[in-house]
């Protein structure tokens, strides 16, 4: 099984080769516990298995952008002993590399209002610590995004920001299904 973490931090905005130019970046933490979803944005994630997801949003001139592709490139702490020996699967979306320490995705999507967005979910096993996410068009990182995963205990579950209006909530994934590739 796949998983992914993403992350916050820097972010880079600029115009690509085909001329789309990111406006807007975002981040966002969502933890639902006791079957209430909340969302952050914020650098930590914290570590609840099934519990806790992470999406990225990435906004483009709605004026100057059709069909993106772009590549997402995950980097973990360490080596995830699920990704260790891990055969991939030509056609899939998502490649592990043999580190078993980053994955690539390939995400071809036509943004709606200019947003395009991805987002994971933590799964057992997954290592706590600093990641770090890269979003790359035609070979040219257009955001970056650091973070860490951490124990609970060192989360602070504050009520959620409240403030400008948000991208449109993504599809929340079952627990089969942690690699939540879409945008809306």
């Amino acid at each position: 099984m796949l998983r992914m973490l993403t992350a916050i931090g820097l972010v880079a905005l600029c115009g690509t080769a085909l001329g789309a130019e990111v406006i807007d970046t975002r981040f966002e933490v969502v933890v639902t516990q006791d079957g209430v979803e909340q969302s952050y944005p914020d650098t930590f994630v914290p570590y609840l298995p099934d519990a806790s997801c992470y999406y990225w949003f990435v906004r483009f001139d709605p004026t100057s952008t059709g069909e993106v592709t772009l590549a997402e490139t995950l980097t973990l702490p360490e080596p995830l002993a699920a990704w260790k020996d891990y055969k991939n699967d030509p056609s899939a979306q998502t490649q592990i590399n043999p580190d078993a320490q980053s994955a690539l995705t390939t995400l071809k999507s036509t943004p709606d209002d200019g947003w395009v967005s991805h987002g994971w979910c933590v799964a057992e096993g997954d290592p706590l610590g600093s990641h770090s996410f890269s979003v790359s068009m035609d070979g040219e990182e257009i955001a970056r995004w650091d973070f860490s995963v951490v124990a609970p205990e060192d989360f602070a579950f504050a009520a959620p920001e409240t403030g400008p209006a948000q991208p449109p909530a993504l599809y929340e994934p079952t627990n089969t299904a942690r690699d939540v590739n879409q945008s809306w």
